[in-house]
């Protein structure tokens, strides 16, 4: 019998990699995702249409999940994580989903709180700023949408609201650090990836694993309450060498795919984790891979 694994962001163009991986591996993917053209539906072993996730939706969400047979559900979309913690979802659905602690998850994604927490935790993040040059991020979305450094005044003063979060600019390397986190809330194990060129999200990179960065995941970690795959996002000042924190998303990583081709296989060792109760700590990373990503077509009648 095959270990079913239910895979939301369907419509992903990285997700054909994911689905093919673990195909391979024996898995049976069933995927979901908000638009029935969605790419991943020609790989997945299954594929279900779900609404957008939104509270007024919560309850046709539930009734498509709640009949869809899987053992392991991994959410990939931050509204999806909003929408399973702020609601009441029923036990025997919630035990199945890989989703960390409601206020740890609140908190990652509201960049003006989390920012204020990092501060007050001694964490070390860019300092808040209201003159240029200076670095504006939506308070709400999702990867590097909407980020873009600002240097002049009168378009600065635009976003000096409660809808952004205006910091410094480091200049430097960014890296992102995917991380496997046990059911307790602890560190298991980390690999840091330089991000060698990005379009709002990663479209190459390398692994590097520098102790440093595993050190700093470490910390950032025990500062909050996960559960599963996440991903943190740093950047390594070049004139400083100080390492700052940018963001956590609670969840696994769409980049990923390059740690787990390395041999950090995160959702294979989350699934033996919570359904087999066997946790792996000990990984051989290839560091040497590298990886470079291409759109390809998918043509169908």
């Amino acid at each position: 019998m095959s270990n079913k694994l239910l895979l939301s962001a369907m419509g992903g163009l990285v997700s054909p990699d994911f689905i093919q991986h673990y195909q391979s591996k024996g898995y049976k993917i069933i995927g979901i995702d908000a638009s029935k053209e969605s790419v991943g539906r020609f790989f997945c072993d299954e594929f279900y249409q779900v609404p957008l996730a939104k509270n007024e939706n919560i309850e046709e969400y539930l009734n498509v999940i709640s009949n869809i047979d899987f053992d392991l559900f991994l959410p990939w979309v931050d509204e999806e994580l909003l929408l399973l913690v702020n609601n009441n979802i029923p036990q025997d659905i919630m035990s199945k989903i890989v989703i960390s602690d409601m206020d740890s998850v609140k908190l990652c994604l509201d960049k003006v709180k989390f920012h204020k927490f990092c501060t007050n935790n001694n964490i070390l993040v860019p300092k808040l700023k209201t003159t240029t040059p200076a670095f504006v991020r939506r308070r709400m979305s999702r990867g590097s949408k909407g980020a873009t450094k600002i240097k002049d005044t009168k378009i600065l003063k635009h976003y000096l609201d409660e809808k952004h979060l205006v910091t410094e600019y480091i200049d430097g390397v960014e890296y992102t650090i995917d991380v496997l986190v046990n059911t307790n809330g602890d560190f298991i194990f980390s690999v840091p990836r330089e991000r060698t060129s990005t379009n709002a999200v990663s479209v190459s990179g390398k692994i590097v694993m520098d102790d440093i960065l595993i050190q700093f995941s470490k910390d950032v970690v025990d500062k909050f309450n996960f559960i599963g795959p996440i991903n943190i996002q740093v950047i390594r000042e070049s004139k400083s060498d100080k390492i700052y924190l940018i963001e956590v998303n609670p969840r696994l990583a769409g980049t990923s795919i390059l740690s787990i081709k390395a041999g950090f296989d995160l959702i294979d060792t989350t699934y033996n984790m919570i359904i087999n109760k066997q946790i792996k700590k000990n990984f051989k990373i290839n560091d040497k891979i590298k990886m470079n990503r291409y759109l390809k077509g998918y043509f169908y009648e």
